[in-house]
């Protein structure tokens, strides 16, 4: 099964290096705040909740959410189908 769907926890490979800071989970996508301030998000995107800058149907793996590169973010929410990050 892939690593980030399923009824059970697994560890995220791709994250696994990372200072994880915060994690937020959505309804089908969720998002991580590195140490750095930089968010990764994974999941569904049917309403762009994942925050790249061009729509994609769905990621299953942990990709940076480039169109906030210019901030350093403290933490993040996630929504049914949102995604909220708060900055410094």
């Amino acid at each position: 099964p892939d690593e980030n769907c399923g009824n059970t926890l697994n560890q995220v490979q791709s994250l696994f290096d990372k200072n994880v800071r915060a994690i937020a989970c959505g309804g089908h996508h969720t998002l991580a705040v590195l140490e750095s301030g930089e968010v990764w998000s994974w999941g569904f995107n049917r309403h762009m909740q994942l925050g790249y800058a061009t729509p994609t149907a769905a990621n299953g793996s942990p990709m940076p959410v480039n169109v906030l590169n210019a901030q350093r973010v403290r933490t993040v929410a996630a929504g049914f189908v949102h995604s909220v990050a708060l900055s410094t």
